[in-house]
């Protein structure tokens, strides 16, 4: 069994305020992350496209192993729908 973490943080936009609280996470994380056994991949401030890519290349890369654990940590802005649905 073994642990990977994919961590993705989108901080800096083009119509929102920046997020610098995920710039943070990303230099706290990876480091505890690595302290409790996962083998941590990082990437920042994805497009929508690549981070659909970037989640399924982890889970093919790492996701085979039946007894694998697999984390993926995402920090960004979140939004509500017309429904009120909160994303």
């Amino acid at each position: 069994q073994k642990r990977y973490a994919l961590i993705v943080g989108n901080s800096a936009y083009a119509h929102f305020a920046d997020l610098p609280g995920v710039e943070e996470d990303l230099k706290v994380l990876p480091e505890t992350l690595e302290k409790a056994g996962f083998s941590v991949t990082v990437r920042e401030n994805l497009s929508a496209s690549t981070l659909e890519s970037a989640v399924r290349k982890f889970i093919e890369e790492f996701g085979s192993e039946p007894h694998n654990q697999l984390l993926i940590y995402f920090a960004s802005h979140g939004a509500t729908d017309d429904n009120g649905t909160g994303y």
